[in-house]
């Protein structure tokens, strides 16, 4: 299958009254980044008998925000059996296409040092999982927006190689057929898992370009069996979220092109548009995508990004299921569009394209007591 694509550039285009039970996240109302968590947690909505699964490269269970909620894990890497030059390495700890298990979506090849780990951004999953799921749990306030949610982590992509001149150089890779397996993957895990999301804070601009809505017909043929998979763990009652992208532009690509998905676009820390934020008319919501907190590489550290913005709306899914456990997508859907103050995401001369900034106390219909606090 095609659709290979370096992960540097994936990861610029994706995608870094308190009433009722109490919780133990209510105490602070820090690392809600102004969407109003805070109060959910407050009323004891922290995510609890949800799953969140995540698509991503490199999840690390043995982070300090993941505390057992990893309960599944795998690894799909399909390096090129015969390289044009050098060698393609798999990115799954046995050195095989496939791990099943404890540590499977770490990333952490053997031959791999944790320098090439941070270049190549294979913490880019952990990271993401965390912000959707985690909690430092040392008495901190550092945590994802539904940390008692667990978590089923799947990573795609391997070490490609080419050559630059006089020198060969490693680099990372992401196929269509990693992301078709991982699909796979998840449509078996839902049978006997909670999924009440799918984040994936990825794009893959090899599918295509698009200014308006792809379908399986417009998708180049390689890619057209990930949107009818996609489409079908949507019907399944599972929402798909999805980073808009980080590129300012009002086309996307796969899989934020999809009608069936939420669409997360970025705000700035002033509850603005982010300025690197897509600007795609196929955008559903916006959130936080600025100065992010998240575990990487056993070092909490913030990064921008809508690949952050999209797991805050994946964790908000999960505290609505909580709260509504029959909601479908399109009844979240619906509710998410309800939330917040509307963004102008696109100027015209007749009617600005604007979208909601993510609310979760108001997608709850919670009333805070105070202001809900900022990071």
């Amino acid at each position: 299958m095609t659709g290979r694509r370096t992960l540097a550039a994936l990861a610029a285009a994706s995608c870094i009254a308190v009433i009722g039970a109490s919780s133990a996240f209510a105490q602070s109302s820090s690392y809600d980044y102004g969407t109003g968590a805070a109060v959910a947690w407050a009323n004891g909505f922290d995510g609890s008998g949800q799953t969140i699964a995540v698509i991503d490269i490199g999840t690390d269970s043995t982070e300090d925000w993941f505390h057992g909620q990893i309960v599944d894990e795998v690894c799909f890497s399909q390096p090129a059996a015969s390289p044009a030059i050098g060698r393609d390495m798999s990115l799954c700890p046995n050195e095989q296409t496939t791990q099943t298990g404890s540590g499977a979506a770490s990333a952490r090849h053997p031959l791999l040092t944790d320098d090439m780990m941070m270049d190549f951004h294979f913490w880019h999953g952990s990271w993401v999982s965390g912000i959707a799921a985690g909690y430092k749990g040392d008495g901190t306030t550092e945590r994802g927006i539904a940390p008692q949610a667990e978590i089923v982590a799947a990573t795609i992509g391997h070490i490609g190689t080419r050559q630059n001149r006089d020198k060969i150089s490693t680099f990372p890779v992401v196929t269509g057929a990693e992301f078709e397996q991982a699909l796979l993957w998840v449509l078996e895990k839902k049978k006997t898992a909670n999924i009440a999301a799918l984040n994936i804070s990825l794009n893959f601009d090899s599918a295509g370009t698009f200014a308006g809505a792809c379908t399986t017909k417009s998708l180049p043929a390689s890619w057209r069996r990930s949107a009818t998979l996609i489409d079908q763990i949507v019907a399944g009652g599972t929402s798909v979220v999805v980073a808009a992208g980080n590129q300012p532009i009002t086309t996307t690509h796969m899989p934020a092109c999809l009608a069936s998905v939420i669409s997360v676009g970025g705000l700035n820390s002033n509850g603005g548009l982010w300025k690197y934020s897509s600007r795609s008319e196929m955008i559903d919501v916006l959130a936080p995508a600025t100065g992010i907190t998240g575990p990487i590489m056993r070092d909490p550290a913030r990064e921008d990004g809508t690949s952050a913005a999209a797991p805050m709306v994946a964790g908000a899914i999960a505290l609505y299921r909580q709260q509504n456990p029959t909601a479908t997508p399109k009844v979240i859907r619906k509710a998410l569009e309800k939330t917040g103050s509307p963004i102008t995401i696109v100027k015209k001369k007749i009617g600005n394209v604007q979208r909601p900034a993510l609310r979760i106390d108001h997608l709850l219909g919670l009333e805070p007591d105070e202001p809900t606090g900022t990071v």
